[in-house]
């Protein structure tokens, strides 16, 4: 008896090893390629959820009536292709201009700045170019001119920042012309950056 159980006993010992070892030897399952696994099954759910829903959304149908209103209605809401005759016309240009900031004299002498055509005066004759033949002659002469501009801001006007408004449900129609100088930083303090023009800078400090 005791023989036997023994046996017993030894059997027992050796199973219990033996499926400890086989628990062992198994690989354990790393967290990341779980995390992986579960992702991927959760967009699997997503996308199917995402189609049946798309399959199952109605679809909206319109009649040709009904489409023409449409058509109708987003063109009424386009812009349209130009401005009416009734639109506001500004000539918008860029220019060179010398420019003193305040008081302590603190300046750029090669300044950029916008400016309305006709606020431009032609340094040789002293005109201004606006819209009268002699005004657009020399609009003309001043986008060809390759060396120098020779145009300058009104003498009568100071320097301000440019504004452009209508009324409401009005059009404006804006031009830009670039009379900037070929060659860049054109002007130097001394001699005159402007020649008969009077200008801040000119003004020599007094003791």
């Amino acid at each position: 008896m005791r023989m036997h159980h023994r046996v017993a006993i030894g059997m027992a010992f050796l199973a219990v090893v033996s499926f400890t070892g086989l628990a062992r030897a198994q690989p354990q399952k790393s967290p990341i390629s779980t995390a992986k696994k579960n992702a991927s099954r959760i967009l699997e759910v997503d996308q199917a959820t995402r189609s049946q829903i798309a399959e199952s959304a109605p679809k909206a149908k319109f009649n040709q009536r009904q489409l023409n209103d449409i058509k109708r209605r987003l063109g009424e809401l386009r812009p349209p292709n130009s401005c009416p005759s009734t639109a506001l016309r500004a000539d918008v240009v860029a220019i060179d201009h010398p420019m003193v900031f305040n008081r302590l004299g603190a300046q750029n002498v090669n300044w950029m700045m916008y400016a309305l055509r006709h606020d431009v005066i032609d340094l040789k004759t002293n005109k201004t170019l606006n819209y009268s033949a002699e005004g657009d002659k020399l609009f003309e002469q001043v986008v060809t001119r390759s060396s120098s501009r020779d145009i300058a801001l009104r003498p009568d006007l100071r320097p301000r920042p440019l504004v452009l408004r209508v009324a409401e449900s009005g059009y404006l129609k804006v031009r830009f012309t670039n009379l900037l100088e070929v060659k860049a930083n054109p002007f130097k303090s001394d001699p005159d950056p402007l020649p008969n023009i009077d200008h801040p800078m000119e003004q020599a400090p007094k003791d």
